[in-house]
């Protein structure tokens, strides 16, 4: 065991990073850096080359070579000791001093609480090292300790132990590189612990999908309608917000410290990237349908908050028991994604009960059947896509002129390639209360939903139609396409 000991003492992980002295010269002055690089505190700089835009100070790493060069933030004279190598090195220097023996390793209960994470009380998995204060964590508890303790009023986060507010943002801590010394250390000497730690962090990571939403070539939707097959998601994280279809690109704005989480486990590597999204039932709890969301992209602000891009995949039916998981959210146990009926192109004719509606909105805009090539002697799906696009147009161009981009942002491009979700696109682009166009999640079939989505429409033109001075933009469009539409 004295040899293990010296072995580690003697590496080059444990040496200074700037001086490449053993850190075991001065064992009670061991201070970790922000670039996780450990020093003795002897080595630090006592020059400031700058600051931030906010006034925090910044100094230069002493360590040749490190890729941070803009400085480190804070003043020398604040980083304090790093807590757990300290324990660390001590012990191994207790150890090297002992006769030397036969014994091959280091025995875990001894270095348990050096190296164990003061908040999960497991082995420590990628150790990130706080400064200045030097207290270590995981990397997952340490994301989540933040989630609690940022002072919002102030812009601050604060160490989950001293309570020290840290000056960097908390973006930075979810690639801030893991303690280097104390990873060796964990790594040759207590493989089966943090082995035990890596697995606890696997199942951790909630599975939002089925086999095929996790393939890279698996839109869910797509594959859905291809085998006609239900796919059952196993353990679905679930989001009460509002309502969202399939097709349509929802921001978020994530601040609740659970939903923080649900974010990074599902786009943790490994992670599927899907969520479920259910608005809130007017009487009160949630429905049992829902739109499987998948995350494009994540900001995360500096002070954890996360503005994150969705779009919806594919309508699933919550068939499990709801919980609230281990996170704070609800979770599903079950859930099937829910196919369509039916397979429809963009080239086949429109619902019959359409037709009255196609022709009026084709009076009302020439242009867009003109450019249809060849002509057809029916109206196709295709056109009545692009003949509600250039009404939904018309209805935003009547808006006044700062509503009119966020309008267009909402709707998102008319799918006329895709008429599976034209009606959904039209639930959303028509002035339909939400628990009204839940109705179209209850429809599997996307013929009826373009009928149910046009039966809409017809009623809300009626309702303020051209004759109707409180009509607003619905009123002047329906002046523009004739009313009432029979």
């Amino acid at each position: 065991m004295a040899d293990i000991a010296r072995q580690l003492l003697a590496s080059r992980e444990l040496c200074c990073a700037a001086c490449e002295k053993p850190l075991s010269d001065a064992p009670d002055a061991i201070t970790t850096l922000p670039c996780a690089a450990s020093i003795h505190r002897a080595c630090l700089p006592t020059d400031i080359i700058g600051a931030t835009p906010d006034g925090t100070p910044l100094f230069a790493c002493p360590v040749p070579g490190c890729r941070d060069r803009r400085g480190h933030f804070g003043t020398p004279q604040d980083y304090g000791r790093d807590v757990a190598l300290v324990a660390a090195v001590d012990l191994l220097m207790a150890k090297a001093a002992a006769p030397t023996d036969d014994i091959k390793e280091l025995d875990w209960d001894e270095f348990e609480d050096a190296l164990s994470c003061p908040l999960c009380y497991l082995a420590l998995a990628e150790p990130v090292t706080l400064d200045p204060c030097g207290h270590t964590g995981c990397r997952t508890c340490v994301l989540r300790s933040l989630d609690h303790v940022s002072d919002t009023h102030r812009g601050l986060l604060r160490c989950f132990v001293c309570r020290t507010a840290l000056p960097a943002s908390y973006p930075a801590y979810l690639s801030h590189p893991a303690n280097i010394a104390l990873t060796h250390i964990l790594a040759t000497s207590f493989p089966a612990e943090v082995a035990e730690r890596t697995e606890h962090l696997r199942q951790e990571i909630d599975a939002a999908a089925s086999e095929a939403a996790a393939r890279e070539d698996a839109d869910p939707v797509v594959r859905v309608h291809r085998d006609r097959e239900r796919t059952t998601i196993s353990r679905l994280p679930l989001f009460v917000c509002n309502l969202a279809f399939p097709g349509q690109s929802v921001p978020l704005h994530l601040f609740e410290p659970r939903y923080r989480l649900m974010l990074r486990r599902i786009t943790a590597e490994g992670g599927s990237r899907y969520f479920g999204m259910l608005m809130y039932h007017p009487q009160g709890g949630i429905p049992t349908l829902g739109t499987l969301m998948r995350v494009n992209e994540v900001e995360f602000l500096p002070d954890g908050r996360a503005l994150v891009d969705t779009t919806g995949a594919a309508v699933f039916a919550v068939t499990g028991h709801v919980a609230t998981g281990d996170g704070g959210y609800l979770v599903a146990e079950t859930a099937d994604l829910i196919p369509d009926s039916e397979h429809i192109s963009p080239q086949d004719p429109i619902p019959g009960y359409c037709a009255a509606t196609a022709d009026r909105l084709r009076e009302a805009f020439p242009r867009v059947s003109a450019s249809q090539s060849p002509p057809r002697a029916y109206t196709t799906i295709q056109e009545l896509s692009m003949l509600a696009d250039a009404a939904v147009n018309a209805m935003i161009a009547l808006m006044p002129p700062q509503h009119r981009t966020g309008a267009r942002a909402q709707f998102g491009p008319v799918p006329v390639n895709d008429p599976h979700r034209l009606g959904y696109w039209l639930g959303r682009a028509l002035p339909v209360p939400e628990h009204v166009s839940y109705a179209l999640m209850m429809e599997d079939s996307p013929r009826e939903r373009i009928v149910l989505a046009f039966r809409w429409m017809e009623t809300a033109i009626q309702r303020t139609g051209p004759d109707n001075r409180n009509g607003g933009v619905l009123g002047r469009l329906a002046s523009t396409i004739g009313c009432p539409i029979q």
